[in-house]
């Protein structure tokens, strides 16, 4: 820890678990601290489980996060140590205003958005949730965020994803974001929980080429093109709901 200043040690957060480090973590992204340091015990952490952690939150909560903040991870005296000091900085990429503002439009409109389909049956309300985020993108892009989806209106496989996955929340269906690949190329899609059973969803497809070509497919009708760290996610198992779902519904 001679790396720390005084007035940096005076700062060092004690915790005795992982857990109660991670609450701060989160406190700390929720409220656009810059940096972080945290005395713990412990040999079950490593620089890639803390980078992870602070990437997952940001893709469960746009709510509360505008963009995906920067981190970097320093250990004092090293990460082999048992007792430990980790240092955390985090980058927000542009002025706390801003990403309170770009926050409070994203939320209004996913507000205005589900306003309406937040009582319908989850299933209903997962398609609906398609068709209105297929309204709001006006033109494909490289856009990576909730925000550049819903407000924008120009997003790729990440921001409809990130969009997706908001105003499913919104309506009380379980949903996360996969971080995979398609055809090799980075690719964002989302797995929905209806029931007791799972389903892909890729949002990004849905909106470009109907929603036939994207909402609640299993894992089998993914495999080829699409890649993903099949253990970190629900197993997608039977799709037949689909095709008993879409042919008695509508999108619009």
């Amino acid at each position: 820890n001679d790396r720390l200043s005084q007035d940096e040690m005076e700062q060092v957060r004690s915790v005795s678990s992982l857990s109660e480090m991670y609450l701060l973590v989160d406190d700390c992204l929720r409220s656009g601290t810059e940096h972080l340091a945290v005395q713990v015990v412990t040999l079950a952490v490593a620089e890639r489980t803390l980078l992870n952690y602070v990437e997952s939150y940001y893709r469960s909560h746009p709510e509360d996060l505008a963009v995906q903040p920067g981190i970097s991870v320093a250990f004092y005296p090293s990460e082999d140590h048992v007792q430990k000091i980790i240092e955390f900085s985090f980058d927000y990429r542009n002025s706390q205003e801003l990403l309170q503002e770009m926050l409070s439009q994203v939320n209004g409109k996913a507000e205005e958005l589900t306003r309406d389909i937040r009582e319908l049956p989850a299933a209903e309300a997962a398609l609906r949730c398609v068709s209105a985020l297929s309204d709001c993108i006006v033109t494909p892009s490289r856009g990576k965020t909730a925000y550049s989806a819903l407000v924008e209106g120009s997003a790729a496989s990440e921001g409809c994803a990130m969009a997706y996955q908001l105003l499913c929340s919104r309506c009380g269906i379980p949903c996360q974001v996969v971080s995979g690949r398609m055809n090799s190329s980075l690719y964002y899609w989302n797995i929905i929980t209806l029931g007791q059973e799972s389903y892909h969803v890729d949002a990004y497809a849905c909106t470009r080429y109907g929603v036939e070509q994207g909402f609640l497919l299993s894992d089998s009708e993914l495999s080829g093109d699409y890649w993903w760290e099949v253990d970190r996610y629900p197993a997608c198992r039977d799709s037949s709901f689909r095709e008993q779902f879409l042919g008695g519904s509508s999108a619009e």
